[in-house]
């Protein structure tokens, strides 16, 4: 670890204090240099953190390697950090940078975790500005948002903001207060490792960055002046891999904005394979994905298969990594810092605000048809904009279930034969679940509809001699014997190289299709 570094992460509780000491700027027409230009919204910002543990996660271990019971919190602490539009007060002081770097607690508990990402901040800042003088210089700079300020009237949408791995969860506060501005409460929390500080790169420490905004979600639903109707998720690097990853297990989620995500590179498409929870059918809302077109890595195949998502592709030429963040600024909030920004750097960064602010008004707040960006003449854009136009996605099970139990059975029928067509092999069901359903409309005596039924689970499993004996049993109840001798037949056809049965049923299906034919061949 660099000199400069291990003095910074020493020093930085003194840069703390000389923060509360010192800080005391005005209110002014500009939000923050921070924002880089940007044009502010209707509402002031407010901000404030919120301490939970989750207890169904331990972080620190109970014990001692000795055996010795510790005397600390061993649940996962989870700080949430809240933006939210709120009433403009010329008396309020503005906050500073260092409030974000450390965001102080009200449960002392926290102190230790806090502690350790400020060092963490310092830890990455410190090489980047050059120098530990700059770093206070840098803690000390206005942000745009008043520690909890009055808030404004109204309801406002709920955003989840993913942060990337081993970075602060304000590397993008700038587009949380501006976002925040224009009437969207935005909620996060801090990157951290499954049982540690740092985050490596693996399945487990994805799970839990997908878990933590869970928590974060979870918790907004008693949030005063909330929305949560029509929620969004927005990540940047890894955390946007997580948040696309987390909407396809929440369908609650209405949008998602990738900022430089990882999964526009073949090691965070392998990595979403192994996700529990990866779905390509799962991800069918709204996406902006902002990404590096010139990326020496760039592979957009995990975005080219979400057929159900309308997908808003932006590809910035000419950007670097930290465009996609407030610290691609720096240079100019902190002109000695060592900092090489890209050209253009300020107009980027507020390019990638803009258009993510735009594409949240169209699926959010629902106030026009599509992106100004989309609507601009390509000749006038700094970028390359594709749009990928949504197929219509399956049901689920339990959608195709609901149809089939409200009678709707034409619809469920319909259905099947559409996706057929438009993707064989594909199924939306289990064997079992719809062996059930028709079993049930046969008891009730509706024998047409159960022999619908059993007809789509014979063609989408014609495999299983389980399936053709219930769609027997259907057309012996309805009096159709060669439909039902075909079907005992197909039955002895495939049931030797079934292997999903069980050998004493597999007998039981044997006996009952061989004395089916012999009576129904009388």
């Amino acid at each position: 670890m660099p000199n400069t570094v291990q003095k910074a992460m020493r020093a930085f509780g003194l840069i703390w204090l000389s923060i509360l000491m010192s800080a005391n700027p005005a209110v002014g027409d500009i939000p923050s240099v921070f924002w880089g230009g940007l044009e502010p919204g209707q509402y002031a910002v407010g901000f404030e953190t919120i301490e939970k543990f989750d207890y169904s996660r331990t972080f620190r271990d109970k014990y001692d390697y000795d055996g010795n019971l510790r005397e600390r919190q061993t649940a996962r602490p989870i700080q949430l950090c809240v933006w939210y539009p709120a009433k403009a007060n010329p008396t309020d002081r503005p906050m500073v940078y260092g409030e974000y770097a450390f965001p102080a607690p009200e449960d002392p508990r926290f102190y230790d975790l806090l502690s350790g990402l400020q060092a963490r901040e310092a830890n990455y800042l410190v090489p980047l500005l050059g120098s530990l003088n700059l770093l206070a210089d840098m803690m000390n700079l206005r942000v745009g948002a008043t520690k909890k300020a009055e808030r404004a009237e109204g309801s406002f949408p709920l955003i989840i903001y993913h942060p990337d791995v081993n970075r602060a969860y304000c590397e993008n506060a700038a587009l949380c207060e501006y976002l925040a501005s224009h009437g969207y409460i935005v909620a996060t929390s801090h990157t951290f490792g499954t049982a540690d500080l740092p985050v490596m790169v693996n399945a487990a420490n994805l799970e839990t960055m997908v878990r933590d905004r869970e928590l974060v979600y979870g918790s907004m639903y008693q949030y005063p002046h909330v929305d949560m109707s029509r929620p969004a998720v927005v990540g940047c690097g890894m955390g946007g891999l997580s948040a696309l990853l987390m909407q396809m297990r929440n369908t609650d989620i209405e949008a998602v904005v990738v900022l430089d995500g990882t999964q526009a590179h073949k090691d965070g498409i392998d990595l979403a394979a192994t996700f529990p929870s990866f779905n390509v059918i799962g991800a069918d809302v709204p996406l902006l994905q902002i990404y590096i077109s010139a990326h020496e890595n760039l592979d957009l195949s995990l975005t080219d298969s979400l057929l159900y998502s309308l997908r808003y592709l932006a590809g910035m030429p000419g950007f670097v990594s930290n465009d996609f963040t407030q610290y691609t600024i720096t240079s100019s909030i902190v002109p000695d810092s060592m900092v090489t920004p890209a050209l253009g750097s300020l107009s980027n960064y507020r390019t990638i605000c803009e258009l993510t602010r735009d594409f949240l008004e169209v699926h959010l707040l629902l106030k026009k048809e599509g992106l100004s960006a989309g609507l601009m003449p390509a000749a006038e854009r700094k970028f390359e904009l594709t749009i990928l136009e949504n197929e219509t996605a399956p049901p689920t099970e339990a959608q195709f279930m609901e149809m089939i139990q409200a009678d709707r059975i034409d619809r469920a029928v319909e259905i099947y034969e559409a996706f057929k067509k438009s993707r064989p092999g594909y199924v939306f069901f289990q064997e079992a679940t719809l062996n059930a359903a028709g079993y049930g409309l046969l008891q009730a005596n509706q024998l047409e509809e159960a022999r619908m039924i059993f007809k789509i689970n014979t063609e989408a499993f014609p495999n299983s001699a389980n399936v053709w004996d219930s769609y027997a049993d259907a057309c012996i109840a309805s009096g159709d014997t060669e439909t039902a001798i075909m079907c005992y037949q197909r039955v002895l056809e495939v049931l030797p190289a079934d292997s999903l049965i069980d050998p004493a049923v597999q007998e039981i299906l044997l006996n009952n299709a061989t004395q089916g034919l012999q009576d129904l061949q009388k």
